[in-house]
């Protein structure tokens, strides 16, 4: 196998190969056919029509149905709900990723305590309303598919008792606490064993085994009440803390793979990113953990779905992602990755181009890319005419390092609002198209029903008190990603 930069050993990151394999990467490039399609045009007056895209391709969006219609009035939520579709198919957008935690899921099967939480009865389909069943019928009916989006590490946060800690479950699987992972700061305070109050648990540990199962199985009883859904969508299967994971099943895993005293994992674990490019024990040790996980997961997949589809998000920086265990170039190569969907949340449209492109190095030939744009996110927000020209600007890197181009996404559906979506239906989606792992080009969309007045006039959000703008998957309170990544990876 090869990566981007044409060795045979493209696992085997070094500083130096970083340096020498991003050199290139920031020359200027011309945007080919893009400036046409946005210029200074009003995305609300008519736009030529030649960049539209009349092959299937992805048009997706990212949405969390509990933030946006978790209200006291079942018919209030029902309706915003349709508003929102509405406006997702006026937009000409095909695909729906609808967030949700496990918290949730445990509602949505009916686990007694999260079903009759007033935190989570609005996924309790036995409640008031059945709100993913009804947002996959209703999507359906616009010709819209709806895709499960769901974290398998992170985002493991609850006003109960977080699911796969919980030994106390009466309809799912039993949790336990001890499947939490420890960062290095906890371990250096003295919090050693996973299960300590004092030990986040935001993220569960990748290399426990019976965690893995617990997914598995839990998910497949999510297919099974909801065969409607058309997808599973995994959000960056891996850490965000890059000192995450030195628990006891870590150090054991550690001393197997390098044939050392187990403890010794402490050492080669960071708080910051660069280290690791010179020091990859950490790296290989909770990289084992999600190589395993996604293995499994799609040989799991394939067995027992028929057309539905699987894909994965992540950075556009696999150096940078892998330190953190999301090992998605190596994932590809083996062919466990049919769609990667990488986040490139930036209002620079060349640093736009320069990120998928980048990703599409790494993937390389026989993959298939959808790069997520941003509409608002943590550090910031686009505009329309930005928005527009990005999707084009993807649509031109089909090809680029052999790597498919297969659409977008778009992130968030919050900021789906009626300027954007007068825009999009405008360029570049004016004419209605199925995903891309379809093959025909036709699709039932009915469009142009809604002014610009009378979308304005929809009011297709309620946000509900628990609802915190940070808590967004994908939004990053930190620095500027992408400046982060670049200077971290010397390029």
């Amino acid at each position: 196998m090869e990566g981007r930069d044409g060795h045979d050993e493209w696992r085997d990151v070094s500083r130096r190969r970083l340096l020498q394999g991003g050199s290139a990467l920031l020359g200027s490039t011309a945007f080919s056919g893009v400036g046409a399609a946005v210029d200074d045009t009003d995305p609300t007056d008519p736009v030529d029509d030649t960049l539209s895209a009349v092959e299937p391709e992805v048009r997706g969006v990212y949405m969390m149905p509990l933030w946006y219609w978790d209200t006291a009035e079942v018919p209030t939520g029902r309706q915003k709900m349709r508003e929102w579709l509405d406006r997702a198919e006026e937009s000409g957008l095909n695909t729906v990723f609808a967030w949700i935690e496990s918290d949730g899921v445990a509602s949505l099967l009916g686990e007694p305590a999260y079903a009759e939480s007033d935190y989570y009865d609005f996924w309790n389909p036995d409640h008031q309303w059945d709100p993913l069943g009804e947002l996959v019928s209703e999507a359906h009916t616009r010709d819209i598919e709806v895709h499960l989006w769901y974290s398998f590490t992170r985002y493991k946060r609850s006003a109960l008792r977080i699911p796969e800690y919980n030994p106390d479950l009466e309809v799912l699987p039993t949790g336990d606490p001890d499947w939490a992972s420890i960062r290095l700061e906890e371990w250096e305070n003295g919090y050693r064993d996973p299960s300590h109050s004092m030990v986040g648990g935001e993220a569960v540990c990748v290399n426990e085994i019976d965690c893995h199962d617990w997914t598995l199985h839990v998910l497949g009883r999510v297919f099974d009440q909801y065969p409607g859904l058309d997808g599973l969508h995994i959000e960056e299967p891996g850490y965000l803390a890059v000192d995450r994971c030195v628990c006891h099943r870590c150090q054991e895993r550690y001393g197997s793979i390098f044939d050392d005293d187990p403890a010794n994992l402490i050492d080669h674990t960071y708080y910051a990113t660069k280290p690791y490019y010179d020091d990859e024990r950490a790296v290989h040790t909770r990289c084992h953990g999600t190589d395993e996980f996604v293995e499994r997961l799609h040989g799991w997949w394939t067995d027992r779905m028929d057309d539905e589809v699987l894909s994965f998000n992540g950075s556009w920086a696999w150096e940078w992602d892998r330190v953190r265990g999301r090992n998605w170039a190596q994932w590809s190569h083996e062919g466990w990755v049919p769609y990667f969907f990488p986040q490139v949340y930036t209002d620079d449209t060349d640093y736009f181009e320069h990120a998928v492109q980048y990703a599409m190095e790494w993937l390389g030939e026989d993959a298939t890319i959808a790069p997520i744009a941003g509409l608002e996110w943590g550090g910031g927000s686009n505009d329309v005419s930005t928005v527009l020209e990005q999707i084009e600007t993807g649509r031109a890197s089909d090809g680029h390092a052999g790597t498919a181009e297969a659409g977008a996404g778009l992130f968030s559906g919050h900021a789906l609002s009626a300027d954007m979506t007068v825009g999009l239906r405008g360029q570049p989606y004016t004419r209605s198209t199925s995903p891309h792992w379809h093959d025909e080009e036709e699709s039932d969309q009915s469009r142009g029903d809604l002014t610009r007045e009378e979308l304005e006039e929809q009011d297709p959000f309620a946000f509900t008190s628990h609802w915190r703008a940070a808590d967004v998957p994908g939004a990053y309170t930190g620095p500027p990603l992408i400046e982060e990544t670049f200077e971290s990876l010397g390029i």
